[in-house]
C-alpha cells in the first residue's frame, strides 16, 4: 500500500505540472490524411489497446454460445486470443466501470461511484503510468459519460471526445483513432490506445438492414422505438413480436460495433503491429432486456445480465491462443495485466491480478474460489420486483463465490434487503433462496461488509451527488436521470 501511495503522489506531481490551462494535446487535433504511413521499426515494448463496447452482455456474443453471429470480427480475433468465460464488471454504469479498468481500483477508491462524478486526483491511472514509461497515449470515446469531466483523460496525450450530442457512432471515433494510430506507428515508440463504442446502449438504432438480418420473416421494422423504453413496468405490455424486434435491434447494434473491432485488427495487421500488441476487449456492463419487469435498461440491479461481461485478451505473439479460462476475472484485473505484460511493476495495494498469470497457471485457470464484487447505483423504481423500502442513496453491492451470489440493497431501516441465488442451478437468478441458506448469508454478508470497508463504501447513506443542470440534462438524455 505504501508503494501505491508513493506512486500516487509521484503521478500527482507530474500531472500538476500541466495543470495551468488546457493542454493543447487534449484538444481535437488534425491528423494527416491520405495513404498509409510507411512502416517504422516496431518498438521493443508491446503496444497496448483496450477496446470496450458499451452495454454489451456476454451472452449475446457467439463466442459465449449465442446462436446469432452478432460479432464475427470479435470471433476471428478470439481465435488468436484467450476467452475468459466468467468476467464481471465493477459497476452497472459506464463511468465507474471504466474508472476501474483504467485505475485497477474499485469505484469507492477511485472516486467515480456514479456517472457524473470525477476521478480522485490521488489515484494513478494506467495512462499516467504508461505515459511516464514513454508510451504515446490516445483515447477515443463515444458517450458523454466518458468525457473529460470524469478525469479519465489524465495521462492521455490525445483524449478525443468531440461530439455535438450525448453520443456519436463508434465508426466515427474509429476514423479519428485510425489516423492517430497510423501517425503514432510511424514514430517507432510503443503506444496505448483506448477505444470505446457506445453501441449497443439504448436507444437501439442500427441501420434497418442490419436488424432485418436477424428477422428473416420480416421485410420492414414495425415497432416504434418510442414505447416508454427504457422502463416499461411490465414486459407483458409488449407482444412476443415486439420483444423479438427489440432484441434484434440490440443484436444489430452489437454487429455495428463489431465492425470497428475488425477495422482495428486489420489495421494493426497491415502495420505489422498485431503480433506485438496486447489487445484487451471487454464491456463496461450488460443490459437487462426482457428477463424482468423493468426492461431495456441497466443500473439499479446487479444481476448477471448486467454484471457478466465479455473478456477477450490477445497477448503479444498470440501467447496462450485458443485457451478458455473458467476462473472468475474482473475489471480490476486489467491494469495489473497490462503492466505485467509490458514489464512495469504493478503498484502495491491493487486488488486485481494479472490475467496472464491466471491463464499461465493451469491450477488457477479452473479455480472458482475467488470472490468477485460488483456495484450498482440504488434506484428502487428499477427493481419493482423487490417490495421493500429501499434507499435511493448508498450503493448496491454483490459478491459471487461459486456456486452462490449475494446482492444487498440498502434499506431505509439501516439494514440490507438480501437476495441469494444459486447460480449453478439458477443461472437466471429467478429464485431468492436466502431463507434456505442462513450459513451462506452469514459468510457472504461478511465478505460484503469487509469489501465495503476496504473500498470506502461502508456508509449506506452516502449522498447522491448534486449535478449541474448541464450534467443532469446529459444524464437524462442517456436514460440515467428522470
Amino acid at each position: 500500500m505504501r508503494s501505491y501511495l508513493l506512486l500516487s503522489a509521484l503521478v500527482l506531481v507530474v500531472s500538476c505540472g500541466k495543470c495551468s490551462g488546457e493542454s493543447p494535446s487534449k484538444q481535437a487535433v488534425p491528423f494527416p490524411q491520405g495513404k498509409q504511413v510507411a512502416e517504422a521499426p516496431k518498438p521493443t515494448r508491446p503496444n497496448v489497446v483496450i477496446v470496450t463496447i458499451d452495454t454489451l452482455r456476454a451472452d449475446h456474443l457467439p463466442i459465449y454460445g449465442y446462436a446469432r453471429d452478432t460479432a464475427p470480427d470479435l470471433r476471428r480475433l478470439a481465435r488468436s486470443s484467450v476467452i475468459y468465460d466468467n468476467a464481471f464488471s465493477a459497476h452497472t454504469n459506464t463511468a465507474p466501470s471504466h474508472g476501474s479498468m483504467l485505475t485497477g481500483a474499485f469505484p469507492g477508491v477511485h472516486g467515480i461511484r456514479q456517472n457524473g462524478m470525477k476521478l480522485s486526483a490521488s489515484v494513478p491511472t494506467l495512462a499516467d503510468i504508461l505515459h511516464q514509461a514513454g508510451y504515446a497515449t490516445g483515447a477515443f470515446v463515444t458517450g458523454w459519460t466518458l468525457t473529460p469531466h470524469t478525469g479519465l483523460d489524465r495521462g492521455f496525450d490525445v483524449y478525443d471526445a468531440q461530439f455535438p450530442r450525448s453520443r456519436r457512432p463508434g465508426m466515427e471515433a474509429w476514423r479519428i483513432a485510425d489516423r492517430w494510430l497510423k501517425k503514432t506507428a510511424a514514430k517507432n515508440a510503443p503506444f496505448f490506445m483506448f477505444l470505446h463504442m457506445f453501441e449497443p446502449h439504448f436507444p437501439y438504432e442500427p441501420p434497418d438492414e442490419v436488424t432485418l438480418k436477424w428477422l428473416p420473416e420480416q421485410t420492414a421494422l414495425t415497432v416504434p422505438l418510442d414505447m416508454q423504453l427504457p422502463g416499461l413496468a411490465s414486459k407483458k405490455r409488449l407482444s412476443a413480436a415486439a420483444i423479438n424486434e427489440f432484441t434484434a435491434r440490440y443484436d444489430a447494434e452489437i454487429t455495428v460495433a463489431d465492425k470497428v473491432v475488425g477495422r482495428l485488427t486489420r489495421r494493426l495487421k497491415e502495420l505489422q503491429l498485431l503480433d506485438n500488441t496486447l489487445i484487451i476487449f471487454t464491456s463496461d456492463h450488460g443490459e437487462t432486456l426482457f428477463e424482468r419487469p423493468w426492461i431495456a435498461d441497466h443500473g439499479g440491479r446487479a444481476y448477471d445480465e448486467q454484471t457478466h461481461v465479455p473478456m477477450v485478451v490477445h497477448f503479444p505473439q498470440s501467447e496462450y491462443r485458443k485457451k478458455r479460462v473458467a476462473a472468475p476475472v474482473h475489471h480490476v484485473d486489467i491494469m495489473p495485466t497490462v503492466l505485467d505484460v509490458v514489464g512495469i511493476d504493478v503498484p502495491e495495494g491493487l486488488p486485481g491480478r494479472s490475467l496472464r498469470e491466471v491463464v499461465h497457471n493451469r491450477k488457477l485457470r479452473g479455480d472458482m474460489t475467488r470472490a468477485v464484487f460488483s456495484h450498482a447505483r440504488p434506484e428502487p423504481d428499477r427493481v419493482p420486483e423487490i417490495r421493500a423500502a429501499l434507499l435511493k442513496t448508498g450503493i448496491i453491492t454483490a459478491v459471487r463465490l461459486h456456486p452462490f451470489k449475494l446482492i444487498e440493497y440498502p434499506m431505509a431501516n439501516g439494514q440490507y434487503f438480501q437476495q441469494l441465488f444459486n447460480i449453478e442451478t439458477d443461472p437466471g437468478e429467478t429464485r431468492n433462496v436466502a431463507s434456505e441458506h442462513p450459513e451462506q448469508i452469514t459468510a457472504l454478508h461478511g465478505q460484503l461488509e469487509a469489501f465495503r470497508q476496504r473500498t470506502a463504501t461502508a456508509d449506506p447513506n452516502t449522498p447522491v451527488p448534486v449535478h449541474s443542470d448541464e450534467i443532469h440534462q446529459q444524464l437524462k438524455a442517456l436514460g440515467y436521470a428522470q
